[in-house]
């Protein structure tokens, strides 16, 4: 098992796991394409799309899919857990915060 996939699951299984949400890349090559947010449980079925093929699955995530956090887009939603567990509801704190750290980012 990847460091990334010991996290992903980590992850999952916190209390603030905000479910397979549209955009998140999975470990499996698939791209998540609808919400479970508001759906009660990680085994509602979602629609997946292969990155490697365009047909298109409903069915719930296997046992093996987890995040994949080596995706940019993935990590995002990752950071959105975070703000929510945190308290940061208003999203431009948080934007202002990253930005401020772009510019004092070192050449």
């Amino acid at each position: 098992m990847t460091n990334n996939e010991s996290l992903a699951r980590r992850w999952m299984a916190s209390k603030h796991w905000g479910g397979w949400r549209a955009g998140m890349v999975s470990n499996q090559n698939a791209v998540c394409c609808t919400s479970q947010i508001g759906v009660g449980t990680s085994e509602e079925p979602v629609v997946w799309a292969d990155t490697g093929n365009p047909s298109w699955v409903y069915a719930p995530p296997n046992t093996g899919e987890l995040p994949d956090l080596d995706h940019t887009g993935t990590r995002a939603f990752l950071l959105e857990d975070v703000r929510r567990a945190l308290g940061f509801n208003a999203p431009y704190h948080e934007a202002e915060a990253l930005i401020a750290a772009l510019e004092a980012a070192p050449e």
